[in-house]
C-alpha cells in the first residue's frame, strides 16, 4: 500500500511529432539516471501502441521534498530543456487494484 506523504503522478504525455525518435532516445536515459534517484520508487514512461505521440508517464516518489528533488536534478532539467513535449494530461482519480 501507500504511504501518506508518498507522491504518485499518473499523466498522458504528447510528444511533438518532429520529435518522437529523439524523445524516445532521450526518455531511455531520463529513466534510468530517475530509478537511481533517493526516493524514487517508481518511474515508467510507456508509448502508445496506436498514437505514437502519446505515452503514459507513471511516477512514485516517497515524498514530496524526493519528487522536488527529482524536478531539480540535471537530467531532468535537461530533458525539459529540449521542449518535446507538445502537452500533458493527468490523470485524476483514486485508483486500487
Amino acid at each position: 500500500m501507500f504511504e501518506e506523504n508518498e507522491i504518485i503522478i499518473t499523466a498522458i504525455l504528447i510528444v511533438k511529432d518532429d520529435k518522437i525518435a529523439e524523445f524516445k532516445k532521450s526518455v531511455r536515459h531520463l529513466v534510468a539516471m530517475t530509478k537511481q534517484e533517493r526516493g524514487c520508487k517508481e518511474f515508467r514512461i510507456i508509448q502508445s501502441e496506436r498514437n505514437l505521440d502519446e505515452y503514459v508517464l507513471w511516477q512514485h516518489f516517497a515524498s514530496e521534498a524526493a519528487f522536488n528533488m527529482h524536478m531539480d536534478m540535471d537530467h531532468t532539467r535537461e530533458f525539459f530543456a529540449k521542449e518535446f513535449i507538445l502537452s500533458t494530461v493527468p490523470i485524476r482519480g483514486h485508483w486500487s487494484c
